[in-house]
């Protein structure tokens, strides 16, 4: 089904980072579930500018994997995005961190909370996590010759993912999943991508507080805007949410 088939001179000009041997033998995946996970989820056509995505057809078969599994196919495919979506062009990445990513469109976010994942396959995936965004997210963005649609759709993954993704905000209560998050969170803001980087800034804005952590976000956000040169858009992002941390801190110590 695929005739678009993409190759970012980004992703080609930065090889994808080694984030240790994450493989469906690693995780305990069926190779052949994966390969069908990843043809469910990319292997799509490109609406037209009149036509819905494929996932808002009602008759579009469900994916059959258990939670588990679920979980075990979004790590290996955070840890390997940059070579295992290579097939795909901008529009079919998009459309499918979408259905990935979304609880408007998919259950699959729910899919690490569910009480048939133990905490340690949940934390698997998360360490897997920020390889998306600096191996395969960020360089597509970056790529200045990809399409305005490209952009437009994977730029809705890359900007909203957060606020569509309740897989964090649904166990924030536990340590270990501030503590996984505060690390994907730190590795995107340490990324090259300037898209990456708003995206992360864009979170600690609106979620810095869940991470009960307000003296290491505001110390984190400070040596980034040390670093900062010339991008006043960024250092307003970066500024607001500064300004966001510390009014959550002043509240939480307020409460005490």
């Amino acid at each position: 089904m695929n005739t678009t088939k993409k190759k970012p001179t980004a992703r080609e000009r930065s090889p994808a980072r080694k984030t240790g041997a994450v493989t469906c033998e690693s995780v305990g995946l069926d190779p052949a579930l994966y390969a069908s996970a990843l043809r469910y989820l990319f292997d799509r056509p490109v609406p037209a500018d009149n036509e819905a995505e494929w996932f808002w057809n009602m008759d579009e078969p469900n994916f059959e994997a258990m939670p588990l599994q679920w979980v075990h196919i979004q790590t290996v495919l955070f840890a390997n995005s940059a070579t295992d979506l290579e097939p795909y062009s901008d529009e079919q990445v998009g459309l499918g961190l979408n259905y990935v990513m979304s609880n408007g469109v998919s259950d699959v976010s729910h899919m690490v909370n569910d009480r048939s994942v133990p905490l340690a396959e949940a934390m698997r995936m998360m360490k897997a996590l920020p390889a998306l965004w600096r191996d395969c997210i960020g360089p597509r963005m970056g790529d200045a010759q990809q399409t305005e649609s490209g952009k437009k759709r994977l730029g809705f993954a890359c900007f909203n993912w957060f606020d569509a993704w309740p897989s964090f905000w649904s166990a924030k209560h536990l340590p270990e999943w501030r503590d996984a998050m505060w690390n994907v969170l730190c590795d995107m803001l340490s990324s090259p991508w300037r898209d990456v980087q708003m995206a992360a800034l864009d979170s600690l804005a609106d979620d810095g507080c869940y991470l009960e952590r307000p003296e290491q976000v505001q110390a984190l956000i400070e040596a980034f805007l040390r670093n900062l040169r010339g991008d006043e858009e960024l250092r307003t992002f970066a500024l607001h949410a500064a300004s966001m941390n510390a009014q959550a801190a002043t509240i939480h110590q307020t409460d005490k």
